[in-house]
């Protein structure tokens, strides 16, 4: 999978990007191949639109960015694309921010992890942690309360984002501000 996390889950400034997004289309082939599904060209496209960086990208975005290339798409066409991305774990949806993020890692669901927003450069990053798991187990058991979904979202800045803002060298806004 792709090399490009740091010491602290988010990539390292400069990372080659161009293997993450290798990676990522394998593991897209790989997963389409198991399930008995195509990974047609369409799909493709809308995944590697997903795929330009480590941040979260809205599907009128995507609808924005395939018109640009020449490729108009009906809205219930890429939602349906998106669900089954979603739905084969290639990427997750941020609830807060209604957008998608490919996901880079391999965990068998959605509950064991927490997404990392930084507000500063808006990169996206995954903390696994089974701690988290045990701690919402533990509150559904002595609740009675069945969990359906589990949004976990976090945000903050990331290491580079607060580096930089402590020599006083930030250019960029933070996101949502």
């Amino acid at each position: 999978m792709c090399n490009k996390r740091s010491n602290n889950a988010f990539p390292t400034p400069g990372h080659n990007h161009k293997q993450c997004l290798n990676d990522a289309i394998d593991k897209a082939r790989k997963v389409f191949s198991l399930r008995k599904l195509r990974l047609t060209p369409l799909r493709e496209q809308i995944y590697r639109q997903i795929l330009t960086s480590h941040d979260a990208i809205g599907a009128y975005d995507i609808l924005d960015r395939m018109r640009r290339q020449g490729r108009e798409i009906a809205p219930i066409t890429a939602y349906r694309i998106l669900d089954l991305l979603h739905d084969m774990g290639l990427i997750h949806r941020l609830e807060l921010q209604n957008a998608y993020y490919a996901c880079y890692r391999d965990h068998e669901d959605d509950k064991n992890f927490i997404a990392l927003i930084c507000r500063g450069c808006g990169t996206i990053a995954e903390l696994v942690d089974r701690k988290v798991s045990r701690v919402f187990e533990a509150l559904e058991k002595e609740a009675g309360f069945t969990e359906e979904k589990r949004v976990l979202e976090v945000q903050g800045l990331c290491r580079s984002c607060r580096d930089s803002r402590k020599g006083g060298n930030s250019e960029k806004e933070p996101l949502n501000a």
